[in-house]
C-alpha cells in the first residue's frame, strides 16, 4: 500500500499463509503516529478465515469506539515495524 487510508487499519498476515506471500500483506511505511498496525497470526491462507485468534482481533478492532483508536496490544503479540524488524507489543 503506498499511502495509509484516513482510517485505522489493521493488516492481520500469517508467515505460514501458504498462498499469499506475508511480505506483500504489511504496510511497511507506518509511522508512531499512524492509526495502523500490521498483526502477525499463525494459520493457512484458507484457515485464517476460520482462525479463532482472527477472530478475537477482528472482534476487538471492530469495538472500539469511533476516534478513540488504540493498537491491538494483547501481550507478547508480534508486530512487524516500519523498519521490517519483529516488534513486541507491550501494555
Amino acid at each position: 500500500m503506498l499511502t495509509l487510508p484516513p482510517v485505522p487499519t489493521s493488516a492481520i498476515y500469517s508467515r505460514t499463509d501458504g498462498v499469499a506471500h506475508w511480505q506483500a500483506c504489511v504496510n511497511r511505511k507506518i509511522g508512531v503516529t499512524d492509526q495502523a498496525e500490521n498483526i502477525e497470526v499463525k494459520g493457512s491462507h484458507t484457515g485464517l478465515g476460520h482462525n479463532h485468534q482472527v477472530f478475537r482481533i477482528v472482534a476487538n478492532r471492530l469495538a472500539q469506539d469511533e476516534g478513540l483508536w488504540q493498537p491491538y496490544g494483547k501481550q507478547g503479540q508480534k508486530q512487524l515495524s516500519a523498519n521490517g524488524e519483529q516488534a513486541e507489543v507491550q501494555l
